[in-house]
């Protein structure tokens, strides 16, 4: 069945008196599902009230009063009433042509997009659920119904309310609740202004595989490079954390009386220790004391701490002393 489509023309009639005042219209109405198929209606209205109308499918006048059906009669038995309702009728239907050719062209930028797949069926009694979707579709007026095996199903379906896109386009979804049966044939008809005929959509359950195998796939790769960048960034973190906090062990410490012919001091060396690319990021540092003592300060400037090594000067240097961390010179 085609959308129904009409244009009307209003005519208003005022009756004013003392008390109060008459409202009175009259409508004249083309309405059509295709260029051929079409009704004209004349229709007078008092007060809201239908008072005659003139019928094209019955071809004479119709009153709906005491008084107007006595009117009615009379012009229905007028020739010229009804040679006259004709011409109308002949310009109803030669406008509808013009009308399907300006405003109700197929356009493919109006015509209703529709998809049916297979959706989780949460809290249904039945097995499986389908929903036929219908996007990018104006005017709003819109019909969706469910075949199967070519027979309209009316149970077990349910749909939403037409949703406005925002751009002049709407989109409707609806449910059908079923019990999947081998051979059996699921169709969603769509009917709107813009489709000369119902558009048919079947559903395949291989294309639902298809696109259930796609998912899976998708998901796996996706799991997959995120793995890899996890790994790779825990290598990354790993190395950077390992290059700036860990800290070397000193092995041993030496603090050495040195003399030479410009003046005398101490020499605090390193003499060994782990990572040995923190050394360069390590310094030595001797500070005397009145007492003759001598502190070597070995600082580790990635976790900010330090080893110190203590010695005490002898009286008469001859030969350097060695130090252990911790310990006098021996």
């Amino acid at each position: 069945m085609g959308m129904k489509c009409s244009f009307s023309l209003l005519f208003l009639i005022l009756f004013f008196s003392r008390a109060d005042a008459l409202f009175g219209h009259a409508l004249l109405h083309c309405q059509f599902t295709s260029p051929d198929d079409f009704l004209y209606l004349e229709q007078i209205f008092f007060n809201k009230v239908l008072q005659i109308q003139y019928n094209s499918t019955l071809g004479k006048y119709t009153g709906y009063t005491e008084k107007t059906k006595e009117i009615a009669e009379g012009l229905n038995k007028n020739p010229k009433f009804i040679k006259e309702e004709k011409k109308n009728e002949l310009k109803c239907k030669n406008n509808i042509a013009l009308i399907f050719d300006v405003f109700l062209k197929p356009d493919l930028h109006l015509e209703p997009s529709v998809r049916v797949r297979s959706v989780q069926a949460a809290g249904s009694r039945h097995p499986g659920m389908l929903v036929c979707s219908v996007h990018y579709f104006f005017p709003k007026p819109i019909r969706v119904t469910w075949l199967r095996n070519g027979k309209e199903v009316t149970s077990d379906v349910t749909s939403t309310e037409k949703l406005s896109n925002g751009d002049w386009h709407y989109q409707i979804h609806s449910y059908l609740e079923f019990t999947p049966v081998p051979g059996e044939k699921i169709t969603c008809m769509v009917e709107h202004a813009h489709l000369m005929k119902p558009k048919l959509c079947e559903w395949d359950p291989r294309t639902d595989r298809e696109s259930e195998n796609n998912k899976i796939a998708v998901g796996t790769a996706g799991l997959l490079l995120g793995l890899v960048f996890f790994v790779a960034g825990l290598i990354y973190y790993k190395k950077k954390t390992y290059v700036h906090t860990t800290s070397w062990d000193v092995l041993s410490l030496r603090l050495q009386w040195r003399q030479s012919s410009y003046s005398d001091g101490l020499c605090c060396s390193l003499l060994g220790g782990r990572p040995r690319k923190h050394h360069q990021n390590t310094g030595a540092v001797t500070l005397p004391s009145r007492d003759k003592t001598h502190t070597c300060l070995i600082r580790d400037w990635y976790k900010h701490t330090q080893t110190e090594d203590v010695c005490t000067q002898p009286a008469l240097p001859t030969r350097g002393k060695h130090c252990t961390q911790k310990h006098n010179c021996v």
